[in-house]
């Protein structure tokens, strides 16, 4: 006998991400004709989408979307959006501001500030272009640094305390202490 518990989670999954294809499909729908891109079936929840050149996941955690785009050439390495974005124009993206018909309208103002992006700073990527990736890779492995030290840190030093309370100076204290040591 199957458990109607289960059965019920299960189609409530199948909706949501149908929900978010939708939403993807209604912002990206040219972009994807533009540059040839057809749906994968991804191995994970993740909604993929691929040309000949790249490879774009999109996922969502805590409901907001996320993205990450992978270069053919080098399967191994996926560069989320989120990242590309900050190592490129020195600031993070805006994906939280409010809405008053909630969680639709937000969602599809990331998806559409990813493809403002993605045309206006990474037009290339489509086509194989990824001269942006060494920026990026030596940012992660410093904030890779960065973060292994406060994981290490006394639960009771002040860096790993303003961490806790969401000070985010936390930051810029280990940054200092790397500079102290080198």
């Amino acid at each position: 006998m199957s458990n109607p518990i289960i059965k019920f989670q299960k189609k409530r999954i199948v909706k949501k991400k149908e929900f978010y294809k939708r939403l993807i499909y209604e912002v990206f729908f040219d972009y994807f004709v533009k540059y040839s891109f057809e749906e994968i079936v991804a191995e994970t929840d993740a909604l993929a989408f691929r040309n000949e050149n790249c490879l774009f996941k999109f996922t969502v955690d805590h409901s907001d979307f996320d993205l990450n785009i992978t270069s053919l050439k080098d399967v191994t390495l996926n560069y989320n959006i989120k990242i590309i974005h900050l190592v490129l124009l020195n600031k993070s993206f805006n994906l939280n501001p409010q809405f008053s018909n909630g969680e639709a309208e937000r969602l599809k103002f990331q998806l559409i500030e990813f493809l403002i992006f993605l045309e206006s700073n990474l037009k290339g990527v489509t086509e194989g272009d990824f001269s942006w990736s060494k920026s990026y890779l030596e940012y992660d492995e410093k904030e890779k640094e960065i973060h292994n030290i406060l994981w290490n840190l006394d639960t009771k030093d002040p860096i790993y305390l303003k961490f806790k309370s969401r000070d985010l100076t936390w930051k810029d204290d280990i940054i200092k202490l790397l500079n102290i040591i080198k």
